[in-house]
């Protein structure tokens, strides 16, 4: 993945890209939307070598609570991600 743009304001946190998605996947827009297309034993096969770490205070680490966020929607957004409540 290449960041070609990013913006930046005064109080808006920066985003930095300096984690793989394969170790990311359960934390970001792109990853979510992915494991959002997939089943329930396709999702932990891909979880199984990449244990969802606490990357925000907002990251969700618990599989199933995952999985049942991504069930809610298959549009998937960074918002809550990367706030700071």
């Amino acid at each position: 993945m290449h960041v070609s743009h990013e913006a930046a304001q005064p109080g808006i946190l920066t985003v930095y890209e300096h984690v793989d998605l394969r170790e990311s996947a359960h934390a970001s827009a792109l990853g979510k939307a992915n494991l959002a297309q997939l089943g329930r034993d396709a999702r932990l096969d891909h979880l199984s070598p990449y244990q969802p770490t606490k990357l925000t205070g907002q990251t969700i680490t618990d599989p199933d609570g995952l999985f049942r966020s991504l069930d809610l929607s298959p549009l998937q957004y960074d918002f809550k991600e990367y706030s700071e409540r």
